[in-house]
C-alpha cells in the first residue's frame, strides 16, 4: 500500500490541502476519525476534525479527504479507525518560496518593473529626440555671402 500524502494548493484567498494516497472506504467510513493539526514550532495545535466537522481559526472547511486554510501551514493528519487497527498519518511542511505574501510581492515587483522600465526609456528618447530637435532649431543658417562681400 501507498504511503498517505499531503498535496496543497497555495492561492492568495485559501490553501486547499487534500490527503491522497488512502483507500476511499477509510476515508468514507464514519467510524476512522481524522485530526488535522498545524505545527507551530515544537507544538502541534488541533485546526480541524472529520467527521465531527470542528474547526478552529485557521481552517475554514473540512471533508472527508481534505482541509480548507486561510494562509498556508506546516501541516499534519491523522486518521484512526478502531475497527481495522489501522492508523495513517502525514505532514506537510510549507516550501519557503509559497508563502501568499511573498508571492504577492514577487507579482508586484514583476509587474512595476515591466511598467517602469519602458516608461524610463520612453521618457528618456522622447527628451534627447526634443534636444536634438532644439539645438538644430537655434543653429544659425548659414547663408551663401555673395561673392563681392568676402576677402
Amino acid at each position: 500500500m501507498a504511503i498517505p500524502e499531503i498535496d496543497c494548493n497555495v492561492s492568495t484567498e485559501a490553501t486547499k490541502c487534500t490527503i491522497r494516497n488512502v483507500p476511499e472506504y477509510h476515508l468514507n467510513d464514519p467510524d476512522c476519525e481524522q485530526n488535522w493539526s498545524i505545527m507551530e514550532g515544537d507544538t502541534t495545535k488541533a485546526i480541524a476534525m472529520y467527521p465531527e466537522k470542528e474547526l478552529d481559526g485557521c481552517a475554514s472547511s473540512v471533508t472527508h479527504d481534505s482541509v480548507v486554510l486561510k494562509n498556508p501551514h506546516n501541516l499534519t493528519w491523522g486518521m484512526t479507525c478502531g475497527q481495522y487497527q489501522g492508523d495513517y498519518s502525514a505532514s506537510y511542511v510549507v516550501p519557503s518560496g509559497d508563502t501568499v505574501g511573498a508571492g504577492q510581492n514577487d507579482q508586484a515587483s514583476v509587474i512595476i518593473v515591466s511598467v517602469c522600465i519602458p516608461l524610463v526609456i520612453l521618457v528618456l528618447v522622447v527628451a534627447l529626440l526634443y534636444l536634438c530637435l532644439s539645438r538644430k532649431c537655434k543653429e544659425p543658417q548659414e547663408t551663401e555671402e555673395p561673392q563681392e562681400y568676402r576677402m
